[in-house]
């Protein structure tokens, strides 16, 4: 057992199914602070795998990836047990995913982050820094025109406009806007952050209402 790996004894699980073949891969939360949270996830409802670290520890986010395809790790538990108290902020920070594939007979993984391809704990490192600097700047680079945070004023509006469970279908296509600038969870301006975060939420919220009355 890795020393920082969070999924421990204490909070293991027993799964309600098998989990034999599963292949592990990595949601990596970022923080406009630069804090690191790796989830080695088996599927939606259990992981192998948490710590917490931060963007720029390049040798401890190298160590934790090579150890984790090195080693098999012992227990399993899920993201409420083990982040506890800091699951709701962790889950408002940015996150990308790497996955595990297959390539001209060699295992390699691959995110979001990058076009290229890795195996090694320093590729690991090096995709959460680039991450970060890319998904940050980008916020940085939205919010140039201050009007933007008017903008993002107007899309609250519209999302509280109405409260029918059907209105998701109506604002889905705004909904998918807010999605593809979830790199404004990394804004260095808390406010602009603050607002994106109000609403993300409303879209959990639109969508939830909706999938409960289709159901």
């Amino acid at each position: 057992m890795h020393p920082i790996n969070l999924v421990n004894e204490e909070n293991q699980v027993t799964p309600n199914y098998r989990l034999d073949g599963k292949e592990m891969y990595f949601d990596v939360y970022v923080s406009p602070d630069k804090e690191v949270c790796v989830l080695g996830k088996l599927d939606t409802n259990y992981l192998v795998w948490c710590s917490i670290t931060t963007v720029f520890d390049a040798k401890k986010n190298a160590s934790l990836f090579d150890f984790i395809i090195d080693n098999k790790c012992s227990f399993v538990s899920n993201e409420h047990q083990v982040l506890g108290k800091q699951y709701n902020e962790v889950k408002n920070w940015h996150v990308f995913r790497i996955s595990k594939k297959l390539y001209n007979g060699e295992l390699r993984y691959y995110s979001n982050a990058s076009s290229l391809s890795f195996s090694t704990g320093t590729a690991f490192a090096s995709e959460i820094q680039v991450f970060y600097q890319q998904e940050k700047a980008k916020s940085e680079f939205r919010i140039m025109n201050k009007k933007y945070v008017a903008i993002l004023k107007e899309y609250k509006k519209t999302l509280d406009n109405n409260n029918d469970e059907m209105y998701y279908l109506t604002v889905k296509p705004l909904i998918d806007v807010i999605r593809s600038e979830s790199y404004l969870k990394l804004c260095q301006e808390a406010k602009v952050r603050a607002l994106y975060l109000e609403l993300s939420a409303r879209c959990d919220t639109l969508y939830n209402r909706y999938m409960t009355a289709v159901r």
